[in-house]
């Protein structure tokens, strides 16, 4: 293409206006550069000057400590220090110390020896010594009594600081934290701001505490120093005099100082700030803040002042930087635009040959500046992949054999590289076959799906086997299609659902049998008491008293099966399967086994539940079965989601005192009435139906009192509920109840006897037995009426059953033992669970007896109750 001349004039004129444009840009840049360059130089001033500034706080800060560490010595190499040598040491070490405040000695008085302590200072020359606090007001007034105190007693010097001798320091909430923290770890401890007692303004100060043991005991615990701790060595510090002190001899410059207590609360943090001289005006905020300077030139340092973090912050003020500006960058200026003037001459002939080769060298440079921003995100991506803990793999969408897969991947499997390199997926997923398995992937191939989710069985290298979940999308790797699969291991999960399921599969047995076992005992009782009455009417018939024996065996053999399939499902474990262990583990434990179906309702219903675990501190372990224990809060917990059905909280606390361990349990569920919350423990109890058993809660606390613990619940209508569990910190044995075998006859005496049973059969068995042996025996079949017969005549025992409709056999007890005149108490029951709420005093009974049982067992308790003349 002929270009005209014209054209080519157009060309260079606008060629050299680029470079005129560019000599004027690289000349403002010069220009920015230089200032930059220069402000730099200024920071670097900066910098430094603050950092002086910094040290020599800190330094003066440290030489104030060593007096203090000194005036400790003093009291470790001595057995007893007098005021006088107190003094004596502390002028001369403050001689050169001008801004100590005061230096200390603050003993532990024990409140028997308070008035000798001021008795012995008034005579040391202090005639209105009295140990005193602030009141509000700034009133100093006499401490109230307290079993010790921590009085200043020794102080120099005195002048300006009358007001501090015998001052309480632990009256001071501030004062009173750094002591104890200093009395228990044997270090130096600062407080943090505080205004002192002898402050007149409203400057802060701070304290420092060195705690002084006795000298002939060894204090390597907390208990040992708190009981040899004799008293502190007090350093007092104003924290203006500290600064003043410490920059006294520096040139004035145009710097602000702020000092922090970075170890306070956000409040409480700011200690004080140096204004320089040459500010104009004093700003509050920055007084208060330490904000940065108006140009962004600003330090910070922080080192730390008897276990507490300062922060020391400068900032600049215009005029420091002002100061120190030069004419260098405007000289940079100009001389970059003139010789851009001379360049441009110059080019205006050149130009015409060089412009394609300039803009030649302008595309390739920014091609290669796109290239490596290319390369270098490729290979953080890459990194990123490589390190993760999921395992990922990349595998060719046509052949699926693997193209890249991660290092988390390589080491859970046990190949490398080279070997997957050889792989595809299906020798990874033995279950699978091809046709399955495209069949899965099908979807991303036609674009139905962007990606898909499945689960799986991974097998390693070694044969072994771990499930997974499997994340599955198309993408492309260097322009080739791939699949990108996200692989996480499911194991653990797949074992918690599985014990989970099982643990509710064992609790529906459990269920099913406890009912059983109830019914079939009641069952048992009536033929074996029947079988026992007709021996006593035919006991001179053998044959008959033979074949009458094989049916009691029969009821003896259906009695243990009851027991044994009970001890199946309850797992039921002896003492020596309890083992010491953490609470809060065995908690953590039940959440996560129930965390599937409290994370599916949230799913399915659009809710939220929250597990709130800030309460459970450290706390004794105890001794336990883990199994036990741990169906009981999985119970607990099962019934607290089923108490918020549109969601909420649940609280776990743990805490302990004395040798007993608590834990409470709350949540944020509908409540219960009283009437709920007092039958909550009793058997086949339930406000469920008809999918609830009554099981739960009867168990939980029979396992709870057989670990010797107990069980209380807190509870309100739409205020949620409480269980608090408490537990011995170590395992007290729980004999268990054995019935003594009887070996005589009931003895001769007329007793007027109540039996209680909703069974006819059965009372009218025991109502034969109890007859034939000459006692008066009244029946009825419910509690609501036994206790009106109970208060309407007198009688000398009753015998009652314990599962009875509206008025039970607990219920039953209760009201017998609030008569005054009390009949003795015999429970009857078919009921084989724990039966220790009869241990409590409102219901205490005399005895119980599990169906079925012998004639012989029911005339044992009856002779023991009324001695040996009883029938």
């Amino acid at each position: 293409m002929k270009f005209t001349k014209s054209t080519i004039f157009h060309r260079l004129y606008v060629a050299v206006m680029v470079v005129i444009c560019i000599g004027i840009l690289l000349s403002i840049a010069m220009f920015n550069f230089v200032r930059n360059e220069e402000y730099r130089n200024i920071q670097s001033d900066f910098n430094l000057a603050a950092l002086n500034r910094v040290n020599l706080i800190q330094k003066e800060i440290e030489k104030n400590i060593e007096v203090l560490r000194s005036l400790y010595r003093l009291y470790k190499s001595s057995e007893f220090v007098t005021r006088e040598g107190f003094l004596t040491f502390c002028k001369s070490s403050i001689l050169h110390h001008n801004d100590i405040q005061a230096l200390e000695w603050v003993p532990r008085i024990p409140h028997s020896q308070r008035r000798d302590y001021e008795r012995n200072a008034q005579i040391d020359g202090y005639p209105g010594f009295r140990i005193t606090k602030r009141e509000e007001q700034g009133k100093m007034v006499s401490v109230d009594e307290n079993e010790e105190y921590f009085p200043v007693y020794y102080l120099e010097p005195y002048k300006g600081n009358e007001l501090a001798l015998g001052f309480d320091v632990s009256t001071n909430p501030v004062s009173l934290e750094a002591l104890n923290k200093a009395r228990d770890t044997g270090e130096m401890i600062a407080t943090g701001r505080i205004t002192l007692v002898q402050e007149p303004g409203s400057q802060y100060g701070f304290l420092a505490f060195v705690p002084v043991y006795r000298n002939d005991v060894i204090t390597d615990t907390i208990e040992k120093r708190r009981e040899n701790l004799i008293g502190f060595t007090l350093g007092v510090f104003r924290i203006r005099d500290i600064a003043v002190q410490s920059l006294a001899y520096l040139e004035a410059t145009s710097i602000d100082i702020h000092i922090f207590d970075k170890s306070s609360s956000q409040e409480e943090q700011f200690l004080y700030t140096h204004i320089s001289r040459f500010r104009r005006d004093i700003d509050q905020t920055i007084t208060q803040q330490g904000a940065k300077g108006n140009d962004g030139m600003y330090a910070s340092h922080t080192f730390h002042v008897a276990e507490r973090k300062w922060e020391v912050r400068c900032t600049a003020l215009p005029e420091f930087i002002e100061q120190r500006r030069t004419w260098f960058p405007l000289m940079f200026l100009y001389g970059g635009l003139l010789i851009t003037g001379l360049l441009s001459v110059y080019l205006w002939s050149r130009i015409s040959k060089t412009i394609q080769a300039e803009e030649f060298v302008s595309k390739l440079t920014l091609e290669i500046h796109e290239r490596k921003r290319a390369e270098e995100s490729m290979a953080g991506f890459a990194y990123i992949i490589e390190e993760s803990l999921n395992e990922i793999y990349i595998f060719d969408a046509k052949t699926l054999r693997f193209i890249q897969v991660n290092k988390g991947a390589r080491l859970n499997l046990g190949y490398s590289l080279e070997e997957l390199s050889c792989l595809t997926p299906l020798d990874l997923k033995p279950e699978l076959t091809p046709e399955s398995f495209m069949k899965i992937i099908e979807p991303l191939r036609v674009g139905k799906n962007k990606k898909i989710e499945f689960t799986a069985v991974h097998q390693r290298k070694d044969g072994s086997l771990y499930d997974v979940e499997v994340h599955l999308q198309l993408s492309s790797f260097q322009s080739v299609p791939v699949f990108v699969a996200i692989i996480l291991d499911i194991t653990e999960r797949k074992k918690m659902e599985g014990a989970l399921i099982q643990s509710e599969k064992l609790k529906s047995i459990g269920t099913i049998t406890a009912g059983i076992s109830h019914e079939f005992n009641n069952i048992l009782a009536v033929i074996s008491g029947k079988t026992q009455l007709l021996k006593m009417d035919y006991e001179d018939n053998d044959k008959l008293i033979d074949e009458l024996s094989i049916i009691d065996k029969a009821a003896d053999d259906g009695a243990e099966i009851s027991s044994n399939m009970l001890k199946f499902t309850k797992t039921r474990p002896d003492t020596k399967e309890y083992v010491t262990f953490d609470i809060r583990e065995l908690i953590e434990q039940s959440i996560e086994f129930t965390m599937p179906r409290w994370m599916n309702m949230a799913q399915a219903k659009g809710i939220n539940y929250l597990i709130d675990k800030k309460g459970m501190k450290k706390a004794p372990s105890i001794m336990c079965n883990l199994t036990e224990i741990r169906e009981v809060f999985i119970n607990i917990i099962n019934n607290a989601l089923d108490a918020m059905p549109d969601g909420g909280s649940i609280s776990f606390c743990t805490w302990s005192k004395d040798d007993t361990l608590f834990i409470s349990i709350s949540d944020t569920g509908k409540g219960m009435t009283k009437e709920v919350k007092y039958h909550i423990f009793d058997p086949f109890f339930t406000t469920r139906c008809p999918e609830g058993t009554g099981l739960g809660m009867s168990m939980a606390y029979g396992i709870i009192t057989r670990h010797g613990g107990k069980i209380e619940v807190e509870s309100d209508l739409g205020k949620g509920s409480t269980f608090t569990l408490q537990f011995p910190t170590t395992n007290k044995k729980i004999s268990p109840t054995v019935t003594p075998e009887p070996e005589q006859e009931i003895n001769k005496k007329n007793l007027r006897i109540l039996v209680v049973d909703d069974k006819e059969d059965f009372y009218h068995i025991l109502d034969q037995f109890l007859s034939r042996k000459g006692h008066n025996v009244k029946t009825v079949d419910n509690g609501a009426d036994a206790i009106n017969i109970i208060k309407a005549e007198d009688f000398d025992l009753v015998l009652s059953d314990l599962g009875m409709p509206d008025v039970n056999g607990y219920e039953l007890a209760k009201a017998i033992n609030k008569l005054k005149r009390r009949p003795k108490i015999g429970i009857i029951t078919g009921w084989t669970l724990d039966l220790k709420r009869f241990d409590e005093e409102e219901r205490k009974v005399d005895f119980i007896l599990t169906k079925p049982f012998k004639n012989l067992e029911l005339t044992r308790h009856i002779n023991e109750l009324f001695g040996a003349d009883s029938k």
